[in-house]
């Protein structure tokens, strides 16, 4: 008898403790975002009010860790962020296939998020933990290619609603496995689109949503906003294409 009400209570309480340790990463998650964004709004801050860029290539300068000439804007807003670790959510704990192939010439069994990778410098510009709204904050000068560099960052000043406009979304790349897209990977990916992108397609791949993924309990995205705001809102609020553009 005594052994059944122990069954019975765990029954409850797991499901309870889960969600309350799922909680308790949201809101790390939260904190880790909010640092980014602020580093962000400095950013803007020393460039006369222009939002960081995308992406851009140069080997021009070099960075520690070598990031391979990929100036992504995780790189562009690190020197105002307390560290590396602040760029990723403690529930994004999966890998990239690609961050265990010999693309720098190191073989080794390193994660994506292991600074002894050698490649770490060029993954942390890939791999943040949200993506960036680019579409409308730093959209593609070439209209035919318009997520492909050289990208046009705005002004903040054509945000016409600070506290409505999406900057970072948390992400995920999504790598499908075959038939079926058994999912192999949930790790984060630089950009996120806005909902005119989105396929809806399923079973879920790095398009069915662009690349936004509801990483805790698969119903909340934590979300930045122009004015510096952090909040965790649900993937079906963020369908609005009215809080990604400029109006």
């Amino acid at each position: 008898m005594v052994i059944a009400i122990i069954a019975i209570l765990a029954a409850i309480l797991f499901p309870v403790f889960a969600r309350a340790k799922e909680l308790s990463k949201e809101r790390a998650c939260a904190t880790h975002m909010s640092q980014t964004g602020k580093a962000y709004l400095m950013y803007q801050d020393d460039s006369d009010g222009r939002v960081p860029p995308a992406y851009y290539w140069s080997t021009a300068v070099k960075s520690i860790p070598d990031n391979q000439g990929f100036w992504a804007w995780p790189w562009l807003t690190r020197p105002y962020a307390e560290s590396f670790q602040v760029y990723t959510c403690p529930s994004d704990t999966k890998d990239d296939p690609s961050c265990h192939a010999d693309e720098c010439g190191v073989p080794g069994p390193y994660s994506c998020r292991d600074q002894r990778n050698p490649c770490f410098g060029y993954l942390f510009g890939r791999f943040p933990s949200w993506g960036y709204n680019f579409w409308y904050l730093s959209p593609g000068r070439d209209t035919d290619y318009p997520d492909n560099e050289p990208f046009f960052p705005v002004t903040a000043r054509k945000i016409q609603d600070p506290a409505d406009t999406v900057v970072y979304a948390e992400s995920t790349s999504l790598f499908p496995d075959g038939p079926g897209y058994r999912i192999t990977s949930d790790i984060g990916y630089i950009l996120v689109y806005p909902p005119q992108k989105w396929t809806l397609t399923l079973p879920a791949d790095g398009t069915t949503f662009g690349h936004v993924w509801p990483r805790h309990n698969r119903e909340h995205v934590t979300t930045l906003f122009q004015d510096g705001h952090v909040k965790s809102i649900s993937l079906g609020r963020l369908k609005d294409e009215s809080l990604w553009d400029l109006r």
